[in-house]
Order: structure tokens, then C-alpha cells, then sequence
């Protein structure tokens, strides 16, 4: 039941990626994630660092990059007790039809190790038995960034190092 029903939610993710597109100041949605969080980064003690290159009004569906941008700096804060968490925005290549972005996430967390670094993008996996208990969560968010960042053609991946972070 649960493997069908997330296909069904990303075979709708699928159909409303496409055509869904206006003009969206990235840095005005990532300013509201930001806004969103500022509270439980304020009670663990969690800077952010934000340095982006100054970029022109996107076609793009804001809601899904909203949707990518919260799970992962929601993840970023959920795995750091203490720190600073950096995000660098910068434009990789800019066309009249296309503009890519490279966005790099980097928190203070325990760091994932190898061997599972490659399952955390797969439905109902986590980065080891225990992040469930104690961390919480369904194994759930980072699949549906991978679906949503394939849907617009993107990429994501990880780096990370036990006891440094991801």
C-alpha cells in the first residue's frame, strides 16, 4: 500500500510539474524557508549562512521549489544540535531558455556514512536503522526532492563524512 500510494502522490507531482510555471524570485521563496525555520534555529542555537548570486526572475513553479528547498533545510536543521548551517546559491549558466542553479546545503550534523548515503533518496529508507527512533521521520521527503529536482531536469546527491557533517 505504502510504495503505491507514493507513486500515485509523484505520478500527481508529475502531471502538476508541467506548465505550472510563472515568474518567482528564488531568493524571495528561499527568504520565506528561511523565516519558516528561524525560530527552532533560534532554539538550537543554529546560525544560517546565506551567500547567493544575484539572480533574475525565474519561470518556475514556486511551489515545488518550495516544497524542495523546505525539506531539505528542514532536514539540515533536524540533524544539527548546534552550528551553522550554509547554503550557497550560485547560477552555473544562463540561457534565454534555461538557467541553471547550483544549490549546495551544508549543515553541522553527524554526518552520514558512506554506504548510506546512497540509500537516503529511496522510498521509506533513512541514513541508518537508529535516525528513524531518534530522529524521526518516514523516509519519505528526500525521495519526493529527488522526484521533484528530476522533474525539472536537476540533479541531486550528497557528501558527507561521519562526525563533519553533509
Amino acid at each position: 500500500w505504502g510504495r503505491s500510494m507514493i507513486f500515485s502522490i509523484c505520478q500527481r507531482l508529475k502531471r502538476a510539474c508541467c506548465g505550472l510555471t510563472r515568474p518567482a524570485d528564488f531568493l524571495q521563496i528561499l527568504g520565506s524557508i528561511r523565516a519558516i525555520l528561524r525560530p527552532l534555529l533560534r532554539r538550537k542555537q543554529i546560525t544560517l549562512d546565506v551567500t547567493a548570486d544575484s539572480l533574475p526572475m525565474l519561470m518556475l513553479d514556486a511551489d515545488k521549489v518550495r516544497h524542495i528547498l523546505n525539506n531539505l533545510l528542514s532536514n539540515a536543521v533536524k540533524f544539527s544540535h548546534e552550528g551553522c548551517i550554509t547554503i550557497r546559491l550560485k547560477q552555473q549558466s544562463c540561457t534565454r531558455q534555461e538557467v541553471q542553479l547550483r544549490l549546495e546545503i551544508e549543515d553541522s550534523g553527524p554526518g552520514i556514512r558512506s554506504e548510506d548515503q546512497r540509500r537516503i533518496f529511496e522510498l521509506f529508507e533513512q541514513g541508518d536503522n537508529s535516525s528513524s527512533r531518534k530522529f524521526g521521520g518516514t523516509g519519505l521527503g528526500l525521495p519526493l526532492v529527488r522526484h521533484l529536482v528530476d522533474l525539472m531536469g536537476g540533479q541531486v546527491g550528497v557528501k558527507s563524512d561521519p562526525g563533519h557533517g553533509s
